[in-house]
This record gives C-alpha cells, structure tokens and sequence, in this order.
C-alpha cells in the first residue's frame, strides 16, 4: 500500500475504534446525550489530529481539499454509527431492565 494512503486511513480506522468502544462501554454507566457527546468530541480530535498530520505533508492543494472532505465524511459516518450503537445498547439496556420486574 502506499504511504500517503496508510496515513489517510490510520486515523479514521482509529477513531471508529476508539469511539465505538467508548460507547460500548459508557451505555450502562451514562446518559445517551453524554455518552453521544463524548464520543463525538473523540472523533473529532482523532481526525483532526489524522487532519492536521495530512495537512503539513500533503504536497498541494487539491490533496489538502480531498482529505478535508474525507475526514468530514468519516466524521459523520462515525457519528452516525455511534448514534446507532447508543440507541440500539440504550433500548436493549430498557427491555433487559423491564423483564427484570
């Protein structure tokens, strides 16, 4: 693989990682507007960590522009599988708790 594209895709295979567990492990312990903050101000910092790095050793502008709009399209399909793994633990946390009664 080519250098450029392993430093392109390290920081969002690693931010879906990182947040995903950390929803995982925060649905039973948190509230879901927390729990969703969190892990998008995670996402956030990864890629634009992943963002910056890019940035300074991109050779032009047009790399510079792709990149931006790739990690801003990671952003958001992180975000919203995020969302879907809080909801889906928050609703299945709700029928676990209600057969317990």
């Amino acid at each position: 693989m080519d250098e450029n594209l392993i430093k392109l895709i390290v920081p969002i295979l690693l931010s879906l990682v990182v947040t995903i567990i950390f929803s995982m492990r925060s649905i039973r312990h948190s509230r879901l507007k927390s729990t969703l903050l969190y892990t998008a101000l995670i996402n956030g910092v990864i890629l634009l960590a992943g963002f910056l790095w890019l940035w300074i050793s991109a050779p032009d502008g047009l790399a510079q522009l792709v990149q931006a709009g790739i990690y801003g399209i990671s952003f958001i399909i992180i975000l919203a599988i995020n969302i879907v793994i809080v909801l889906i633990g928050k609703k299945n946390q709700f029928k676990f708790q209600n057969k317990q009664l």
